[in-house]
């Protein structure tokens, strides 16, 4: 009892000190406090210039991946006032919008519902295809928008997705997030942004406790004077008709409609290919990160028997299939997971992080191996390329084998590759120069440490032979910016020719950005006894994912174009193939890229 009075007494010193020492957030809160008044008189401008009447609640429909944190009192510079939500997408893609509301007063127990969406000659698409979410805002490491360093003192930042917001409180006075925690005994509330010293005292357990969002959008809170950013993710469904849609999103108090957000809807005529890279149209990019979760891992986590895991397994690669990634990492080695990754519809040829069946020989500071040592190397490849011909048919595979070596471990250990090489298999290392100058040659796959458009250190990878290049820093990922991370994974390391997205790393169970030190968790999505929770920064992933898979539908109607020998058709495939080529790839508005993406699409396919 006495160590327990102890620790509860260090604890709540703790607790305090954290909570006095956050000089980012009181800039936010002094910003909020200025800005609020002006905030109101700026809403009923922009109402009386449009020629509205007053309304007690307005929106702005305003990009959804931007650079922008959008925060309670950051008025919308880039918003327009009550206008439609446009959304521009192929058939089977997904595809967000957004839009702030505003009300003047405090408003509880609003609902905003999604209706049925019409197009031409009685076409329809559900009301179900446009999922609402509340971009939650919750404090996070201060450097947390732009970086993965990092920082003392917490602010407010734009990140989750929640269909209940109230899954978390957020503590204004006290700087602090809080989990709700929700079973047959009622609810209480768990400190989930305790510092590192404290981290594992708070006990919170996101897998483990009662601790999940809703499936469908709950009711909101609206507080006068402030904004509230929304997330609306529309999925067309697979062979929708094509053509213009449109419906509405009914925003009601207390079952009280106060108006209709209008929605169009333009369904392109075509499905998105895999993106496939830049230079290369005959293979399909790898689209992954480092990390992620194994059917075992998940048993382990849920402390479940075998169905129930299989069951969240399988929900867990869905949410992964849906926002582009095509070769999971984590996955368990064995013959039931290979199939279920298989069934899910994720490439397995070739197939990543393969099992290399060799042990560890370290030898990072050089030295020989010896011929047991190869011997048992050689057994090890051997072992490899059976298991997998059984499982999957084929030995094209990508086998990781160190981390960030130097110079002397790849001397050592190229020798070490061929064994691999004589099946046809691939050995990949994380790295920099040193695996090029040493034993590049060696090497199927290379996810460099730097950033995506370091087209110089690219270019010797590709010119090498047949191997996949990808990069996984400058940034790793933790930052929640979703133009970033949009920008980041899609087009700037398309263009620069990398044919591998693999960056380090896909940490999803850490609620508590300030639980280690140096680097903060590098989350892209949260994880909990429900499943994956969305954020910004994973949703950005997946528009970086499309922005490839329209530059490849691009690419390749302008290759079939070219070889038709028609002559309008060439010209037109060359003019789109020209506006590729002459793009400002580090300054391009992404939004304007793929609206002019599409328009060459559609003139190329209107010459087929």
């Amino acid at each position: 009892m006495r160590r327990f009075c102890i620790r509860a007494l260090v604890l709540a010193g703790l607790t305090t000190a954290a909570q006095a020492a956050n000089p980012v957030f009181e800039a936010q809160a002094a910003a909020a406090r200025r800005l609020q008044p002006v905030n109101r008189e700026r809403v009923t401008a922009d109402l009386k210039s449009a020629g509205l009447p007053a309304s007690p609640a307005v929106w702005y429909a305003v990009p959804a991946m931007s650079d922008t944190m959008r925060l309670a009192w950051s008025y919308p510079e880039d918003g327009r006032l009550n206008v439609d939500l446009n959304i521009v997408a192929a058939q089977d893609e997904f595809e967000p919008a957004s839009f702030q509301l505003y009300s003047f007063a405090d408003k509880r127990n609003v609902t905003l519902t999604p209706t049925l969406f019409k197009g031409e000659g009685g076409a329809t698409m559900p009301a179900a295809a446009l999922d609402i979410k509340v971009v939650k805002l919750w404090f996070q490491n201060g450097n947390g928008w732009l970086s993965y360093f990092a920082d003392v003192g917490l602010k407010l930042i734009p990140e989750l997705l929640l269909h209940d917001e109230n899954m978390i409180r957020v503590d204004m006075e006290g700087v602090a997030n809080y989990a709700r925690l929700k079973d047959a005994s009622g609810e209480r509330h768990v400190w989930i942004s305790a510092p590192r010293e404290l981290h594992e005292a708070t006990s919170f357990r996101p897998v483990a406790d009662p601790f999940e969002d809703a499936k469908t959008l709950q009711p909101v809170t609206l507080k006068g004077g402030e904004f509230k950013q929304f997330f609306a993710t529309l999925h067309v469904p697979a062979g929708q008709k094509p053509g213009i849609y449109k419906g509405a999103i009914t925003v009601a108090e207390g079952g009280k409609r106060l108006f209709d957000i209008p929605v169009a809807i333009r369904v392109l005529p075509f499905t998105l290919p895999n993106a496939r890279p830049y230079f290369d149209l005959d293979r399909e990019m790898i689209l992954s990160f480092m990390g992620g979760l194994s059917l075992s891992r998940i048993a382990d986590l849920h402390n479940c028997d075998h169905a129930t895991a299989l069951r969240k397994y399988d929900e867990y690669l869905a949410n992964l299939r849906n926002h582009g990634i095509t070769h999971p990492s984590g996955v368990d080695q064995t013959e039931e997971s290979l199939n279920i990754i298989r069934r899910h519809g994720f490439t397995t040829k070739p197939l990543i992080e393969a099992k290399s069946f060799a042990p560890w020989y370290g030898l990072n500071f050089g030295g020989r191996m010896s011929f047991d040592q190869m011997m048992t190397a050689r057994d090890g490849a051997r072992q490899c390329a059976e298991f997998y011909q059984r499982v999957l048919g084929h030995t094209d595979l990508l086998c990781g084998y160190g981390d960030e070596q130097g110079t002397a471990f790849v001397a050592t250990h190229r020798n070490f590759y061929k064994y691999y090489h004589d099946y046809g298999i691939r050995i990949g290392c994380a790295g920099h120069e040193a695996l090029l100058y040493k034993g590049g040659y060696t090497y199927g796959y290379y996810p460099m440490g730097g950033e995506p458009d370091a087209h110089e250190r690219i270019r010797p990878w590709n010119e090498i032979g047949d191997r996949y290049v990808g990069f996984y820093a400058s940034q790793h990922t933790g930052p929640e910016n979703p133009q970033f991370f949009r920008r980041q994974h899609g087009l700037l390391g398309y263009f620069s020719n990398l044919s591998l997205v693999y960056n380090y790393e896909f940490d999803l169970l850490n609620w508590n950005d300030l639980a280690t030190h140096t680097y903060k968790p590098m989350v892209v999505a949260m994880y909990n006894c429900g499943g994956i929770v969305d954020t910004l920064q994973w949703e950005g992933f997946r528009e970086g994912v499309d922005d490839m898979r329209y530059a490849t539908q691009l690419k390749l109607l302008a290759r079939d174009a070219v070889a038709s020998g028609d002559t309008g058709r060439k010209l037109t495939a060359n003019k789109a193939l020209q506006y590729l080529a002459l793009l400002n790839r580090t300054e391009m508005d992404l939004e304007v890229v793929r609206a002019e993406m599409i328009e060459h699409i559609l003139k190329l396919l209107a010459l087929q």
